[in-house]
């Protein structure tokens, strides 16, 4: 509804357009994913930003760490404004001997992280059935499989909070999360 295509049109080669119905994120996402012509993938989504340095650290904490999923800090970008002390991560972040319990109990990788496109392919993608918190149900099927997070620390991308935002919604999140799990049993 904006002019985001337009604008990234404008690029020309080697930024590629694809477009498709709204079907949700989900489905989003896999196109996304099905269309990428390289090893790694790494989300923006509308209402997020990424700094200059942001991709150039994620792949560095990806490389450094031996691949699996390099998720990033980021400030909150909330309707009035950021402050600098307001990060996602001030600490604390799980331990790759954690990671298994930690994902159960919260969803603590960002969606602005960057992870081998043959891991989606392993994992079939993102639940299309899932309104929200699709990321999060990506994220505990990679953990499970095996994959471990890393954190590139420094804040280098606001994540967009408000009333508008599907991840003000947790309620809604966990109960979309329910609904899935029942219909899968």
């Amino acid at each position: 509804r904006d002019a985001t295509g337009a604008i990234a049109e404008a690029f020309g080669e080697p930024v590629r357009i694809v477009r498709q119905e709204n079907a949700g994120v989900a489905a989003a996402r896999n196109l996304g994913i099905a269309e990428a012509r390289g090893e790694l993938i790494a989300f923006c989504d509308a209402d997020d930003v990424w700094l200059p340095r942001h991709l150039d650290e994620l792949v560095a904490t990806y490389d450094r760490n031996g691949g699996g999923i390099a998720t990033s800090n980021c400030y909150w970008l909330f309707p009035s404004g950021i402050h600098p002390s307001r990060t996602r991560y001030k600490g604390g972040f799980p331990k790759p001997g954690r990671q298994r319990l930690a994902i159960l109990q919260q969803n603590f990788v960002s969606t602005m992280s960057l992870f081998p496109k043959r891991l989606a392919d392993e994992l079939g993608g993102f639940a299309q059935g899932l309104e929200v918190a699709e990321d999060w149900d990506f994220w505990l099927r990679a953990i499970y499989a095996g994959a471990r997070i890393s954190l590139q620390p420094r804040p280098l991308a606001l994540y967009r909070w408000g009333s508008e935002s599907l991840s003000a919604a947790p309620a809604r999140m966990d109960d979309d999360h329910a609904g899935h799990a029942e219909r899968d049993l």
